[in-house]
This record gives structure tokens, sequence and C-alpha cells, in this order.
């Protein structure tokens, strides 16, 4: 027998460890069964469930928390090339596992953009070693079938790679009233790309020199 297309789908979550069922709470050990409820993550392409999350109760929020406090005490006290190493040790295990965590951080940021926007362009950002339009194709993955919402596909979504296209595109077909949110960058100096390089970059700089061109454009018209 065929396994179900969801199951195939979500396959990556058994590669990650992960069941149906998974504890969300940790302190100096797994806790098996906490108490605090279940949270269910949906699929937005489907509404089926991705998995469920077991929570914290109160007391076991602060029963890790102290256990934290506990094991940072004894961490701090651990030599800098150890604590080195344990760190190198813990990025090694991700970036073995960086698609399928990659996969599954896609489809949360793709329900999220569909639930609470109106329209989405997404364009690069930190690429590293990846390439921007997979990237880009895994995020979209998570909504473009979305139903439930006021998202309207395909006109209410583009992809464009070039990220100062992109905030050049959306704030000049925002209109009164319309809030433009660009995330990604924030603060940031840089766009890193492939083979460790970076890009100088300014979001600052770019919205300010966009919205500055706009109105030159504006006032030229309206000579």
């Amino acid at each position: 027998m065929a396994a179900p297309a969801t199951a195939k789908k979500h396959d990556f979550l058994q590669r990650l460890g992960l069941g149906e069922v998974t504890s969300g709470v940790q302190g100096a050990e797994w806790l098996k069964e906490p108490t605090g409820g279940e949270l269910v993550s949906l699929d937005p392409t489907s509404g089926e469930p991705i998995g469920r999350v077991l929570q914290a109760s109160e007391k076991e929020y602060e029963a890790v928390l102290a256990q934290a406090h506990e094991e940072f005490l004894r961490w701090r006290l651990c030599p800098a090339p150890r604590r080195g190493l344990a760190v190198r040790a813990l990025a090694d295990a991700l970036r073995a596992q960086k698609d399928d965590l990659g996969r599954l951080v896609s489809l949360e940021m793709g329900k999220i953009a569909a639930e609470h926007c109106d329209e989405i362009i997404l364009t690069d950002e930190d690429p590293y070693d990846e390439k921007p339009e997979e990237i880009i194709s895994q995020i979209s993955s998570g909504f473009s079938s979305i139903s439930n919402s006021k998202f309207l596909l395909p006109t209410s979504y583009f992809n464009v790679l070039d990220r100062r296209e992109a905030i050049r595109k959306a704030i000049s077909t925002a209109k009164e009233g319309d809030t433009v949110i660009l995330t990604g960058k924030g603060s940031e100096d840089f766009i890193h790309i492939a083979k460790g390089k970076k890009i100088p970059w300014s979001e600052r700089k770019v919205v300010e020199e966009t919205v500055k061109e706009m109105k030159l454009s504006h006032d030229t018209m309206n000579q």
C-alpha cells in the first residue's frame, strides 16, 4: 500500500527524529510527557497537522529554568577550548540536517506570511552557499496553496531575487494606509553569499534612496 501524500511530504520529520507527538521541554534531560497542553502546527498547504508539540506547565517551566541556571554555572567552568569543541559539534550536527531543517522553517515562514499579509514579495537575504531560488521556492510552498485566509494567488505574491528591486517594488506599490514590513536584514551591514563572501548592505539606506527617487520622480511629473 502506498504511503499517504501528506506522510511523504513530511517524511523529513522522521529524519529529524520527530514523531507525530514530540515533547518540547528539556532541562537536564527531555521531559517525556510535559503537562502544559498541546501545540499543533498545521501544514498551510493542506490544513493537516505537521506535528504536535507537548508544552511545559508553569511548574515545569520554572524547573527547567532552574536546571538551565545550574548547567550554566558548570558550563562556564569548562576550559574555552572544550566549550569551542562542543559548539563546533553542535554546528556540525545542524549542518548535517540543514536541508530538512530548512524545509520545516520554510513551511512555518510561509504560513505566517500568508495568514497576515495582503501581498508578499520574496527576495534574497543571506543565501550563503545555498541557491536563493531554492530558498524562495521552499518558503513560497508554505503558502502557495493556503486556504482560510484573505491571501489570493498568484497575484498576491512575487519573487524578486534582487533585494533592492524587491524593496523598490514594495514601496512603489504601497497605497495610503498600507504598512510595508521589511524582514530578514534589519540593521545588518552585509548580505552573506557563497564561499564566505559578503556584500556591504544597509536596508535603511536603500529605503531612503528609494523614497527619495520616488519623490523626485513625482515632483518631476507634476512640473
